[in-house]
């Protein structure tokens, strides 16, 4: 699998990365090996942002969908970024799930959003950068990760944060 090969030279591959552009090329090309449709790096929110559009650095979500997060207030009270600001864990997560305890009609449109484009599974890799900022990075699609693939893709954020949070 592609998957380990990148794994063992993650250091050369991170030293060529110049652009936010070289690292979405390379991402974009691993979550489609994954079988895997869509990533997303972001920056955790503050109290006070209140949309998606401010927080992400790199992504291939459809402009659309990131529209529709924002005009539905999504952000707000979401279980993803209320658990990925308490924990440094990375975690697999189910659309339906997760979103268990949440609204109703913010459940129904964060599960028929994620659903619309196929990324109801997926999983989540908080990370920092050295000057303490908080970001995360997440591969959706239709399915979840092993164990031995979430040690893997454990490397994959630490290497994007050398360009994308600083």
């Amino acid at each position: 699998m592609k998957l380990d090969a990148q794994v063992d030279l993650i250091g050369d591959i991170a030293a060529g990365f110049n652009t936010h552009y070289e690292i979405f090329k390379y991402i974009k090309g691993l979550v489609h090996e994954l079988g895997m449709h869509a990533f997303l790096v972001l920056t955790l929110p503050t109290v006070d942002t209140l949309e998606i559009g401010a927080t992400k650095i790199i992504t291939n979500w459809p402009a659309e969908m990131v529209d529709y997060y924002d005009a539905n207030n999504l952000l707000i009270d979401s279980p993803v970024i209320r658990r990925l600001l308490q924990s440094t864990r990375p975690f697999n997560y189910d659309v339906e799930a997760i979103n268990e305890n949440r609204d109703g009609s913010k459940k129904s449109a964060v599960i028929g959003l994620f659903q619309k484009y196929a990324i109801g599974k997926g999983a989540y890799f908080p990370v920092h950068d050295a000057a303490g900022g908080r970001g995360a990075m997440s591969i959706s699609g239709e399915r979840n990760f092993s164990q031995g693939e979430m040690a893997k893709l454990l490397l994959l954020p630490r290497m994007s944060t050398t360009v994308s949070l600083n």
